[in-house]
């Protein structure tokens, strides 16, 4: 019970860190893009200035974007010359900037800073306003700030305009946040579904602080002046490593180290990175704390330049725990048995070599060219490092069931999310193209038939477009019912006829082949009478047997679960697994004909290793059913016809027989015709009468021997008419050819004859 509730709380822990920090990327792309700009960039810690001991003061301006600089160009008639890189910045709107921390506060300020006076008109000079200019003000749509700077080490005063981030940056950074947290949400709803399982937990931890660490990271320049938005970039951003090697250590089963010394691994783990995590983060905290509050000159700067060398050494210790995650990856490649698994590992080992080239990039600006590593030259290489992870935590998921995902998704609910992204897309679409016709309503008013016979086509080709694409995922997690449905073509096709059983067999296990992937699979029926399975058709087994006696447990486990799945992990003296181990076979399914076990289908692995799932099972019961029907039909049709044959045979028979007996008939009548004439009769003769009345004899016909012979010949045709009569309409022999005895034929020969 103890273990339960701890188990429960840690999944309420771990899913509340997981809420805070998707709100916390959520406000971090709504702070950016909605930040106000400069465009101008600097360092944690400025190169040391040369020339004059004055000219050390102020913080190096290392580059400037490329709206502001051209907006700096076309206003230097005007505001006289603006900033350049290796200028060292003083002011902003009159508050110190002289320091990163100072910096980035100042930036912070610009959120809420209003211009003073009226705003100037657009056709207006600035030349004219003279030093009236206040330290912001507003002319036309745009808000300019006074910046103090030293250039050649003369302090001079400029007005930059306020901008907005570059789109280009926000754009990425969301793109990779929404494919982040496809990621995401699977490693949440494994660990939700199996708080117990160590391989989920670690997954959805490795998950969280990639995706704040990389949305902190990108914009770590804008967000340094919040002490909310920078603490959990940097807890996030130094825990991915860390995290990353011990997910790496437990999957796709613990190390052996790890599995006999779990906590002494995890101290020497997490150990180092948690002490810099925590000494690195309080230098932060401390840092943007005593902004402004501090007289002590070069103190904060000393902070700072702390925090700088701490960082990049730690940058050190995160490229010794990647080579360790590779290690660890790399054994597992060679160590893991399971076919599903290998799959997995191989995928994510192939994008760990290849994002080897991306990281040593980003770690070789780091150490070589530390000034372009700290203004973003980094961003897109670590950017396609972490999509290449990313597309192959994708395929593991989708192709390889990683996390076990098909024990969480099911197909209805993965067809509705992508729905649902389907229609998120188009509406986006719509909207974009909307809001870039907001953005240039002066032409948009020009030419405003125009505008919407595009809007109408673009709207147009997108549905179009939405239509296809909805086809498309139709047709992907449907592929089945059209597989199935021409898999029961070619079965009606071969039972139109109710022909050969075996015939129905082949079609059935092709069927299977094609939609399952499977190398191998058999038919068997079964004979209840001789408790054995019959093979009636076999596809790539060579040595299936040709018959195997009934295993009672095995038919028990049919008829209860409907299928049998090898597990090479369960007892092997289990007669039911040792019967597929014998067979070399991944299922056996139960083919059933009103409710009784007519027969077991029999397959093979798959061609992709995969595990048969719940969707595959129900696809061989449909096609099972319809097989069994067929087949005992074809059966039927079977025995039918060979009754036919049985009774056309006894019909001709009865026939031969009628047309001897006709024969036979015809030849009694015949020889009765040519009898000789009956003899006269003799004189009366009363002296034969003795004590009675005279009686008068019938006259004799013919002589006694052509007498005897009428009698013989009469008696020989009546018993074969007899006799045929019994044989064919009794199935039995006639009296006369039952055993006699006691002289009861002879007696019976006398009265006849009598």
């Amino acid at each position: 019970m103890d273990l339960q509730r701890r188990t429960e709380a840690g999944r309420w822990l771990l899913a509340s860190i997981g809420v805070s920090i998707v709100l916390y990327c959520l406000t971090v792309l709504g702070f950016v893009a909605t930040a106000p700009d400069l465009g101008l960039r600097c360092l944690l810690v400025s190169s040391p200035a040369s020339g004059s001991a004055g000219s050390t003061r102020g913080l190096e301006i290392r580059q400037i974007t490329r709206e502001a600089a051209a907006g700096i160009l076309e206003r230097e008639q005007d505001l006289g010359s603006g900033p350049r890189a290796g200028d060292r910045l003083l002011e902003i709107d009159r508050k110190p900037a002289h320091t990163f921390a100072h910096f980035a506060a100042r930036l912070f300020d610009l959120r809420g800073i209003q211009p003073f006076g009226p705003k100037i008109d657009d056709d207006a000079n600035f030349r004219d306003q003279g030093k009236r200019l206040p330290t912001v003000f507003a002319k036309g749509n745009d808000v300019f700030v006074e910046v103090r700077f030293l250039h050649d080490g003369q302090e001079m005063r400029s007005w930059l305009p306020l901008q907005s981030v570059p789109w280009q940056d926000i754009g990425l950074t969301l793109v990779w946040f929404l494919l982040e947290f496809g990621i995401l949400a699977v490693g949440a709803l494994a660990f939700w579904a199996r708080p117990f399982d160590q391989q989920a937990r670690v997954f959805f931890a490795m998950c969280l602080v990639g995706l704040g660490g990389f949305v902190g990271g990108y914009h770590w320049w804008m967000i340094a002046g919040s002490l909310w938005l920078t603490v959990p970039f940097m807890v996030c951003a130094m825990l991915v490593p860390v995290i990353t090697l011990h997910f790496f250590l437990v999957y796709p089963e613990p190390k052996v180290f790890f599995a006999r010394h779990p906590h002494q691994s995890l101290w020497a783990v997490y150990g180092v990175p948690a002490f810099s995590m925590v000494a690195l983060v309080g230098l932060a905290v401390h840092s943007i704390w005593i902004t402004d509050q501090v007289s002590v000159e070069g103190y904060q700067e000393s902070i700072l330049s702390v925090l700088n060398e701490g960082i990049y050494i730690y940058l050190g210790t995160a490229a010794a725990y990647f080579l360790a995650t590779l290690v660890a990856l790399a054994a597992s490649f060679f160590t893991t048995r399971n076919a599903v698994l290998h799959n997995q590992v191989k995928w994510i080992l192939w994008a760990a070599l290849i994002a080897m080239l991306p990281v040593g990039y980003s770690l070789s600006l780091a150490y070589f060219e530390k000034e372009k590593f700290a203004l973003g030259a980094a961003s897109l290489p670590m950017f396609v490092a972490s999509i290449l992870f990313m597309l192959a935590y994708a395929v593991g998921i989708m192709r390889h069931k990683l996390m076990l995902v098909d024990e969480i998704l099911s197909r209805g609910m993965v067809y509705y999310m992508l729905n649902l992204a389907v229609t998120i897309g188009f509406s986006l679409a719509i909207a974009a193209a909307s809001l870039a016709a907001m953005y240039q309503h002066n032409q948009v008013a020009r030419h405003a038939a125009i505008v919407v016979v595009l809007v109408v086509v673009a709207v147009l080709l997108l549905n179009w477009s939405r239509d296809r694409l909805q086809r498309l995922i139709d047709r992907k997690f449907f592929r089945e019912k059209f597989q199935l449905d021409r898999a029961l073509q070619r079965m009606n096709q071969a039972a139109g006829g109710l022909g050969d059983p075996n015939a129905l067999a082949q079609r059935m296990l092709a069927s299977c082949r094609e939609l399952l992937g499977v190398d191998r699979a058999a038919l068997y029926l079964r004979d209840a009478a001789a408790g054995v399975f019959r093979l009636i058709a076999a596809d790539g087994m060579a040595h299936a047997p040709f018959s195997f006696s009934s295993d009672a447990e095995l038919l028990g486990l049919m008829h209860e679960d409907g299928s049998v799945q090898r597990r090479d992990s369960e007892n092997e003296s289990a007669p039911p697994q040792q019967l597929l181990q014998e067979l070399d076979v991944e299922l056996v399914h139960a083919l059933e004909v009103d409710g009784q076990l007519a027969g077991a289908l029999f397959l093979g692995t798959k061609h992709s290793g995969a595990r048969y799932t719940a969707e595959d099972l129900a696809l061989l019961t449909t096609l099972g059913q319809i097989t069994s029907v067929a087949l005992h039909s074809a059966r039927v049709h079977q025995a039918v016809a060979r009754l036919n044959v049985d009774l056309q045979l006894k019909v001709e028979k009865i026939t031969e027989q009628q047309r001897l007996i006709s024969m036979l008939q015809a030849e009694i009548t015949s020889r009765q015709q040519v009898a000789p004439a009956a003899e006269a009769a003799t004189p009366f003769r009363r002296d034969f009468i003795k004590g009675s009345p005279a009686r008068q004899q019938p006259a004799a016909k013919g002589t006694p021997d052509q007498r005897a012979l009428r009698r013989t010949f009469v008696r020989t045709a009546r018993k074969r008419t007899v006799r045929a009569r019994q044989r064919v309409f009794y199935g039995r022999p006639s009296r006369q050819d039952r055993p006699v005895r006691n002289g009861q034929r002879r007696n019976a020969v006398s009265r006849r004859d009598r």
